[in-house]
């Protein structure tokens, strides 16, 4: 096949394609790195699943339950992507800029 050369593909693919592909990856990688750390220091047990706030100095807060949804959210992703032998996980690396974790 020959190659794609046309200024719009190039673009698209320079300015969002690849970018996106980035944000995915690095999003992965984020999860897998806190759902190791969130296990392995079994962290539930200080950060319990309800509405105590987490006083962490940021001036929007965020409760117990809140964050332990973002793990749930950071499993399904790691869960979604490494389905059917990575397969959704191979696109994504295969179009990103990025160096493995």
């Amino acid at each position: 096949m020959p190659d794609i050369t046309s200024t719009e593909a190039i673009q698209f693919t320079q300015v969002l394609a690849r970018p996106t592909a980035n944000a995915i990856a690095y999003a992965y990688w984020l999860s897998k790195k806190t759902l190791a750390e969130w296990y392995s220091n079994d962290l539930s047990s200080v950060i319990t699943n309800d509405a105590s706030l987490v006083t962490d100095g940021n001036p929007k807060p965020v409760t117990g339950a809140q964050v332990t949804a973002v793990i749930t959210r950071a499993s399904e992703l790691v869960t979604d992507l490494e389905a059917s032998s990575s397969a959704k996980l191979d696109t994504i690396l295969a179009a990103t800029t990025l160096a493995g974790e």
